[in-house]
């Protein structure tokens, strides 16, 4: 049995009492069976003269240790972000529906018709006894997730696991200071010919993510509906897929964790670089750029992009650096084929970060060490009694996910003083 369906048993069978306790026993198995894991592998290494399944990865998690977790317990991050690749397969159904304008229209007469699926209330809607809705068919589902993933920053970079149940259990390596060992415990040790030495094991931590309820709200005239009859997709499914794509853009990277994900702004693991002595407020400079790019953690440089908010761009257009003697100014934002790039790194541009001149104007950021959890059901449900009076309809849909840093806090290297993330941002200049 995979840990998913343990827990599903755990939440649908045990008391809540005990649910704590043997969660606790089952990620400490976990973590048994991990380490055992890890040693099998630094072992198998060591015969071929190799390398450091680790090395590379800031977070402890190779390659390696990802597929027996998959093949152990059915956790499994995915390469492919798409709605396909995470749930559906060749699985994706139209639910009996022509197409996505017919199946909201169908809603809209709410008459009864046997192809919509009820998410009906009582047990079956975990935590939320009293909220229905009607189930979006995968293949539109589909749809609206991968053409918003299209507009989005984080999601498409990021580190993301379907989620199968309410929450998921995910191994992740204790962060300590590389100035005594790596991955908490791990350290080389030189021993004479014959000579003993100390066992020594990485050191784990348990990261939850628990699906968290999001939901759009939108009101139409009925007019508006009447008369686009055939372009139900057209007004309801762009409302729905531009505001996901905005949301969880905007609160995986700014969101404060509670009752929504822990956005990258609020994270412990973030590191705020200092601005220049007496800097002119609202400003950025050459030195922010080169002083945030050397808090990066070196194994990040590779995933590593930055974020900026359209605010600041005056800012980046105009920023230059010297080289030589008295020397040639030298833009330090360049731009190829459309795309911008500052120190060699892309930079994206947005409206979901602080204006100008306020703490997270402007992040360099490795998003393959963010983690998002999404939940598989998308749900829309229609009312009109909220607008019975002006001849409206209130329209919502309802997602679920969770969104978290993979690092619970910066990391120290080896000089006991330097602190690095994977998370860089610049204080405020206001």
């Amino acid at each position: 049995m995979k840990l998913s369906e343990l827990e599903r048993y755990l939440e649908s069978t045990l008391m809540p009492d005990l649910k704590s306790e043997v969660e606790n026993v089952l990620f400490a198995k976990i973590q048994t069976e991990v380490t055992k894991q890890f040693d099998e592998i630094l072992a198998q290494d060591r015969k071929k003269g190799g390398h450091n399944p680790y090395y590379g990865n800031p977070n402890g998690v190779s390659n390696e240790m990802e597929e027996y977790m998959e093949q152990t317990y059915g956790i499994s991050s995915v390469k492919d972000k798409t709605y396909r690749k995470m749930f559906g397969g060749k699985s994706l159904s139209d639910g009996g529906f022509d197409t996505f304008g017919d199946f909201l229209k169908c809603i809209y007469d709410g008459r009864a018709d046997s192809r919509l699926v009820t998410k009906s209330p009582g047990g079956s809607n975990e935590g939320v006894p009293s909220e229905g809705g009607f189930l979006t068919p995968s293949e539109y589902s589909a749809r609206i997730f991968d053409v918003a993933l299209e507009s989005e920053i984080v999601r498409p970079l990021a580190t993301v696991y379907p989620m199968k149940s309410k929450t998921l259990d995910i191994p992740a390596m204790e962060l300590t200071s590389h100035s005594t060992a790596l991955y908490g415990n791990v350290e080389m040790q030189w021993v004479d010919e014959g000579g003993t030495v100390t066992p020594t094991k990485p050191a784990f931590r348990a990261m939850k993510l628990v699906a968290k309820k999001a939901r759009i709200d939108c009101t139409v005239t009925n007019e508006l509906l009447a008369d686009s009859a055939p372009n139900f997709e057209d007004i309801l499914g762009k409302i729905f897929t531009s505001t996901i794509a905005f949301g969880l853009d905007s609160i995986f990277l700014t969101g404060h964790g509670g009752g929504q994900p822990l956005g990258i702004l609020k994270a412990p693991c973030l590191i705020t670089v200092n601005a220049e002595v007496d800097q002119t407020a609202t400003t950025i400079v050459y030195e922010n750029i080169v002083n945030m790019f050397a808090r990066l953690h070196p194994a990040c440089v590779g995933n590593c992009v930055w974020v900026a908010s359209i605010t600041a761009i005056p800012q980046l257009m105009t920023l230059y650096f010297s080289v030589g003697v008295g020397g040639s100014a030298i833009p330090a934002l360049r731009e190829d084929s459309g795309k911008f790039y500052l120190l060699g790194k892309r930079v994206y541009f947005t409206e979901k970060l602080p204006v100008l001149g306020q703490v997270g104007d402007i992040m360099l950021c490795d998003f393959s060490q963010y983690s998002v959890g999404m939940r598989q059901e998308l749900r829309i449900e229609k009312s009109n009694s909220p607008g019975w009076s002006t001849d409206e309809s209130s329209y919502r849909c309802i997602l679920r996910c969770d969104g978290q840093p993979l690092w619970d806090r910066v990391l120290t290297l080896k000089d006991s003083v330097t602190t690095v993330s994977p998370f860089i941002t610049l204080a405020a200049r206001t």
